[in-house]
């Protein structure tokens, strides 16, 4: 028993039938017994705008089987090294102005208030235990 993909007119993955027995079973055109291949489909800037599940064996224009990475930002395609490449963090922040990650001084003096809570709170702790101990 196999499964059968089912394509459209562009090859691209409809569906599929589970459970086919290939031996008594006659494969339509827009069907195929091969898994599909994930294309990363791109515009004509190269930027990355989806991914398609196609026929193996079609070719589709602004389309690469090439894995972009994870992480990027910005992801865009470079067909003369066949490989993705995207824009610094900084970069892509100003793009769409997304605050910058640093704290701003009432966060850094926050934060240096609590570390010092937390420091005497460990050494009420100590003179605490010290007592008992007494």
């Amino acid at each position: 028993m196999a499964t059968v993909y089912v394509y459209d007119k562009s090859n691209v993955l409809l569906g599929r039938k589970e459970n086919i027995n290939l031996d008594s079973y006659e494969l339509a055109d827009n069907e195929s017994a091969e898994r599909p291949l994930t294309v990363y489909e791109y515009d004509d800037s190269y930027r990355l705008t989806g991914l398609a599940k196609i026929k193996p064996g079609t070719m589709i224009a602004n389309a690469t089987s090439t894995v972009p990475p994870d992480g990027l930002n910005e992801p865009t395609y470079d067909p003369l090294k066949n490989s993705w490449y995207g824009i610094s963090d900084e970069a892509y922040r100003k793009m769409h102005n997304i605050p910058d990650n640093t704290p701003d001084e009432s966060a850094k003096l926050i934060n240096a208030l609590t570390q010092q809570v937390f420091q005497l709170t460990q050494k009420v702790n100590q003179l605490e235990k010290s007592d008992q101990n007494d």
